[in-house]
């Protein structure tokens, strides 16, 4: 049943040993704990030695990756590493904290559904609802994963929820966990504004109904108006990129579950009138 971490990390001096701490408090402990430092120009890499088993220093780029297709390169550095008799893997963010029993309550979730292939917790400024999807911190069967993408992110922009509808399109499940609650040291919308763009060009490329993108744009429009225009703005642009290999499965599978909804509000609806 074992694991191995992989986090992350460019500049993050002021939270990764919290982070680091945690993890090394988990109920069931990791084999591994691999942290990629991203060309960081802080005390980062420092910290991270005094936790981690490995720790992949990259050189400085120049500027953050965030939004851009650097991030599943970065995460690809510290995948490599795992080694293949790890049955499982936790993606972790270089600023999350999560719970003592964060590791252990997934995998007994995984355990109890042998479908179930990626799980998270959630923030709690984050609402959850029946079939959210796994958001942030999460934990991954490392051989479905091999299956699906040789144990790696695909490096294109949306590269994170490609791995969640690839898990669909296979057939296999995925869920986030509303009670276990990941804390996150840094505001969650700190990068809404800087990724919002990307985020509506990668829904695009991975074949987003417009009627989700606008659900989605609609969220963080509430937060910060700005992000919700310039997700939108990302979306209509990518017209001519070659879109992702389930691009056509993700459109019919949320057209499919939009007029699902709206059958069955309808039907609720008429049964109220008829009573």
């Amino acid at each position: 049943m074992g694991y191995e971490v992989i986090i992350p990390a460019r500049n993050e001096e002021k939270y990764i040993e919290k982070t680091l701490l945690a993890i090394t408090k988990q109920s069931i402990k990791p084999d591994r704990i691999i942290v990629v430092n991203d060309g960081s120009r802080d005390r980062t890499s420092e910290i991270s030695n005094k936790y981690a088993d490995v720790v992949v220093d990259l050189p400085d780029r120049g500027f953050s990756a965030l939004g851009t297709t650097e991030i599943p390169k970065v995460f690809n550095k510290g995948l490599e590493r795992v080694s293949p008799k790890s049955e499982y893997v936790l993606i972790c963010g270089g600023d999350a904290v999560i719970p003592e029993k964060f590791f252990e309550t997934i995998r007994n979730h995984m355990i109890k559904d042998p479908a179930l292939v990626i799980a998270s917790g959630r923030l709690e400024s984050n609402p959850s609802y029946e079939g959210a999807p796994p958001r942030g911190t999460r934990v991954v069967k490392a051989d479905f994963w091999m299956n699906a993408n040789g144990l790696r992110y695909p490096e294109i922009l949306g590269w994170e929820s490609w791995l969640v509808f690839k898990a669909l399109q296979m057939g296999k499940s995925v869920k986030r966990l509303p009670n276990l609650i990941t804390e996150a040291q840094r505001s969650p919308s700190s990068g809404k504004i800087k990724t919002a763009w990307s985020k509506g060009k990668g829904m695009r490329l991975l074949g987003y109904d417009w009627k989700y993108t606008l659900a989605r744009a609609g969220t963080f429009f509430i937060e910060k108006p700005s992000a919700g225009i310039k997700m939108i703005a990302g979306y209509i642009s990518t017209t001519n990129e070659r879109r992702s290999d389930v691009a056509e499965w993700v459109g019919d599978h949320q057209r499919r579950r939009f007029w699902r909804r709206v059958y069955f509000q309808i039907k609720l609806f008429t049964e109220k009138r008829g009573q």
